[in-house]
């Protein structure tokens, strides 16, 4: 039998029966390539799938969520820069620790938003010539401490009173009433300084030494009077030098008489 085979086996039979098995195997194998269209609806799982083989093209655009995304697994590195608008972050999501120190700039802020209890008081330093106005030194300007005012002294027409005070010099206010509705208010400048003298705005100044006071206001009237009265200035050898304003008042303010003096010594 073998031999009536051999008789039989030449090299077109044998190059034949290759060439079937050939196109045989060729078509089985084609027969085995498997598409969608082959594969029940979400049967394929992660255990069918090679790790690391896929990718982003794979995956439809906005298919990914949230829920798909494991917790804590997102960094920075991930995020295109400029991708993460407002509206993606959640209100009142962003803490202190969550921005970068230094990172917040004076544009970043809302006008008018910032007030004292922001602001550390030892983080501030001295204004820029804050020790100037208009270029001058403070010790060019006349201090509060050093302006002397009475405020508003009334008077009851038979009173006299004391109004300033300032070195050897001493201002007293009396009210007098005159009948018939007229009321007359003088005012009177002292000193305990001889060779003193006080200005005035009609004449060249009054003289005033100790005993002898100067009369640097009088008035008389039947209505009412509010006015710049008298220069509250004097001079004295031992270089005091007051300079200030009276201002004087008739039946003002709910009193007979009323004076107040405003020194600048």
């Amino acid at each position: 039998m073998l031999s009536r085979l051999r008789s039989k086996l030449t090299f077109s039979n044998t190059v034949s029966v290759l060439a079937l098995f050939v196109a045989l195997g060729g078509t089985s194998y084609a027969a085995l390539q498997v598409g969608s269209a082959q594969i029940v609806d979400n049967s394929v799982r992660s255990t069918d799938v090679r790790d690391n083989d896929i990718r982003g093209r794979d995956i439809r655009n906005g298919t990914v969520r949230s829920a798909d995304v494991r917790n804590d697994n997102i960094r920075g590195q991930d995020i295109h820069n400029g991708a993460i608008a407002s509206a993606d972050l959640q209100d009142n999501g962003i803490a202190s620790a969550d921005i970068h120190d230094g990172a917040i700039r004076g544009s970043d802020l809302a006008p008018d938003t910032l007030t004292g209890r922001t602001v550390l008081e030892s983080s501030l330093g001295t204004v820029p010539n804050a020790a100037a106005l208009d270029g001058k030194s403070s010790t060019a300007f006349l201090s509060a401490e050093r302006l002397v005012t009475s405020g508003f002294v009334k008077l009851s027409t038979g009173q006299t009173k004391t109004i300033a005070r300032s070195g050897p010099f001493t201002w007293n206010a009396t009210c007098t009433d005159q009948g018939a509705g007229t009321t007359q208010l003088t005012v009177t400048l002292e000193s305990t300084e001889a060779g003193a003298f006080t200005a005035d705005f009609n004449t060249g100044g009054t003289p005033v030494s100790p005993g002898s006071p100067a009369t640097v206001f009088t008035n008389t009237s039947a209505t009412p009077v509010y006015a710049i009265g008298f220069p509250a200035t004097a001079a004295a050898p031992s270089g005091a030098a007051p300079t200030g304003l009276g201002f004087v008042a008739i039946q003002v303010a709910g009193a007979d008489c009323g004076v107040s003096i405003v020194l600048w010594p």
